[in-house]
């Protein structure tokens, strides 16, 4: 089973619009809550196999991220959350016992990007 990416979400949701199964009042009290679970960071480790060079492709997730979420609210949904990543080593289906920081700089890069592409976009529509 293939799981359609954000990007492919919004297509979804944006013909939903089309079809008019949704009003603009519908749309004013909504909220989209986005979250990015960290699948695309997984791939890149298991095709990569070490965080080396990961900053370059967290860059990207974040650039593809920010244009999702910008999209979004050009939809008309005004209000949108999104949710940062946890610290990748710490989940449960890692079968180590430990945390590694090696692993958990990653989340944090991520997060902190994420944080300034947000306060970016909330600027622009300020």
């Amino acid at each position: 089973m293939t799981i359609p990416n954000m990007t492919t979400q919004i297509d979804y949701f944006q013909q939903l619009l089309e079809e008019k199964h949704y009003t603009k009042d519908a749309l004013d009290s909504s909220v989209a809550l986005v979250s990015l679970a960290g699948n695309d960071y997984v791939a890149y480790i298991f095709t990569n196999g070490s965080p080396k060079d990961m900053s370059e492709f967290s860059k990207a997730i974040i650039k593809q991220l920010a244009m999702n979420l910008k999209r979004i609210y050009s939809l008309g949904v005004q209000k949108v959350g999104v949710i940062g990543l946890e610290p990748a080593s710490c989940l449960p289906v890692n079968s180590n016992q430990t945390c590694s920081e090696t692993w958990n700089r990653g989340s944090k890069f991520h997060n902190r990007n994420l944080k300034q592409a947000v306060k970016i976009l909330n600027n622009e529509i300020i």
